[in-house]
């Protein structure tokens, strides 16, 4: 009998993969292995298996087969923070240090105040820049996480669609979005949106349940069972669809038993393929990074005010402020976006508090801002003090 401590024959799923969890953290890793082996020759499509499975090979330094299971799981749940931050394990393992980062960077994302979290990828930081990283400031990413756990949906909202502009790939951030439209209303935005998911993801599971109770709620119930019979297989005690919609839940909570595992089952590979929960997207490759991608857009737009905007910003968050301070310049010239310019400025003058072109840039803003037709702001008081401050730190 495997389960430990259980003189049964049979356990639910639930609880097996809470012992196979206690199995991983004892070093019980070929035991926890075989378990979840066992589970997916029942289950094959089963997230939470797929989970613990690569858990345990990454324990185990069976680096290739723990990547190729936290693939499978973030084809099913992008905002799995095991597979995320497993897979920046994996490839800082393999050398891979850029490719490490942005996994952290989305684990980070995810749980920004888990202090693991953080320290992992202050780490990751450290060995690719050569000097101590600093505190790991929110993202965006992360800022909208908390605004729609708080209920501010709206400004997730906005946080969410900004990010996808800039990157129309970041699929976790897109599932957020989903969820975010779907709790604040706006039900046909977050239909639409859960199917562009599908058609790259077939196997999300949030993205099934979300649609699919959309499309019930309207009548459309044949189509909605079809993504319930998916769901269902992904995971078969319908955990999430309870945690999302409740007691409005369309599949109802389930004990689903398994027999206990008393010899080694077959290898997975041995699974029939069509079975199994397999990655839907392309291979992950080494991502531009987030200035990279802005200055390519730029590039091809170079009147993009929003873009040069969010350049800016990115150079201020990597600390090369002087490129930062070269982008803000040129919008001020061209008086765009001057309100969220000034903004920025001052932030970055209450940084660099003795930075006097900094301050003199400041004062060109406010000026800028007085003198424009469509603006009377009244503001050339506050250019002055900028600019006085800046002449007594020269």
């Amino acid at each position: 009998m495997f389960v430990k401590g259980k003189a049964v024959s049979e356990v639910s799923l639930g609880a097996y993969c809470a012992e196979v969890e206690e199995l991983i953290e004892s070093g019980a890793y070929d035991e926890a292995s075989a378990a979840c082996r066992h589970i997916l020759g029942h289950h094959p499509k089963y997230v939470e298996a797929y989970r613990l499975l690569g858990r345990a090979c990454l324990e185990k330094g069976e680096y290739p087969e723990a990547a190729d299971l936290f693939k499978r799981v973030l084809s099913a749940d992008p905002e799995n923070l095991t597979a995320r931050s497993g897979l920046g394990r994996v490839y800082e393992e393999e050398g891979s240090l850029d490719e490490a980062i942005w996994q952290m960077e989305r684990a980070f994302e995810l749980a920004p105040y888990q202090e693991a979290v953080r320290n992992r990828l202050r780490l990751l930081y450290t060995r690719r820049d050569g000097i101590e990283a600093p505190r790991i400031k929110l993202t965006r990413g992360a800022l909208g996480r908390l605004y729609a756990k708080d209920g501010l949906f709206q400004q997730a909202i906005a946080e969410f669609k900004s990010l996808l502009e800039e990157d129309c790939d970041l699929i976790d951030i897109q599932l957020a979005l989903a969820e975010a439209l779907w709790r604040d209303g706006q039900r046909r935005e977050a239909a639409s949106t859960c199917q562009d998911i599908l058609e790259k993801l077939p196997h999300c599971l949030k993205a099934n349940l979300i649609l699919g109770e959309i499309w019930f709620d309207s009548g459309r119930e044949d189509e909605a069972e079809a993504l319930f019979k998916m769901a269902r297989a992904l995971d078969p005690e319908n955990v999430l669809s309870q945690a999302l919609f409740g007691d409005r839940s369309p599949l109802p909570a389930e004990t689903v038993m398994i027999a206990c595992l008393e010899e080694a089952p077959p290898p997975l590979e041995e699974v029939p393929e069509e079975e199994l929960l397999v990655e839907e997207v392309a291979p992950v490759v080494e991502p531009l990074s987030i200035i990279e991608r802005l200055q390519s857009r730029l590039a091809d737009k170079p009147g993009d005010h929003e873009t040069r905007l969010a350049l800016a910003r990115a150079y201020r968050e990597q600390g090369e402020f002087e490129a930062a301070l070269e982008h803000y310049r040129w919008l001020i010239k061209s008086a765009a976006l001057l309100d969220e310019v000034i903004a920025d400025l001052v932030g970055v003058a209450t940084e660099r508090s003795d930075d006097h072109v900094t301050l003199i840039l400041l004062g060109d803003a406010y000026v800028k801002a007085c003198t424009e037709p469509s603006r009377s702001d009244g503001r050339l008081q506050e250019a002055l003090e900028a600019y006085q401050k800046a002449m007594t730190n020269l």
